[in-house]
């Protein structure tokens, strides 16, 4: 179990603080957005990794870096569900959901930033159990509250 609000993480399965930093990582390389750059993690109850999305849009779609969106002229990290402003239509757990497995159990979701209301409510349709966000972005959504709601731990790291 991820136990991402601890202090002692030496007994921890999984550790949080290094998918947060390889998620941001892989959100800087891989996201064709120029405003935000996300990603999200899934993992399986023992901590393996099973699938991996980042924002962007689909193959056939202009990205942002090669022809700027309106989006992409809001402030970097504002946070807005606005899809239409973007060409970046595909969230990062979306991205990440249609990557699993046929056999995958999820459980685990550790996100660069909090899930939007219809990415936190995919990640509980799928079964995840607890969903990590950077502290700093603890309290930014009103996903938190739908998760809480249905069983779903929000931590963050």
């Amino acid at each position: 179990m991820i136990h991402s609000n601890r202090t002692n993480r030496e007994n921890e399965l999984v550790n949080v603080e290094a998918f947060m930093l390889k998620a941001r990582n892989h959100a800087e390389v891989a996201s064709k957005c120029r405003r935000r750059k996300v990603c999200c993690y899934i993992l399986d109850e023992a901590g393996s990794v099973l699938s991996i999305g980042h924002n962007g849009n689909p193959d056939f779609a202009v990205d942002c870096l090669n022809m700027p969106c309106i989006g992409s002229f809001l402030p970097r990290g504002e946070h807005t569900t606005a899809k239409g402003l973007c060409h970046a239509y595909v969230h990062a757990e979306e991205f990440a959901i249609t990557n699993l497995p046929e056999a995958a159990t999820p459980h685990y979701a550790i996100v660069t930033c909090p899930p939007c209301s219809e990415c936190a409510e995919l990640l509980v349709d799928i079964g995840v159990c607890e969903i990590v966000v950077p502290n700093d972005m603890l309290d930014r959504d009103n996903s938190e509250i739908f998760c809480r709601n249905n069983g779903v731990t929000w931590s963050g790291v």
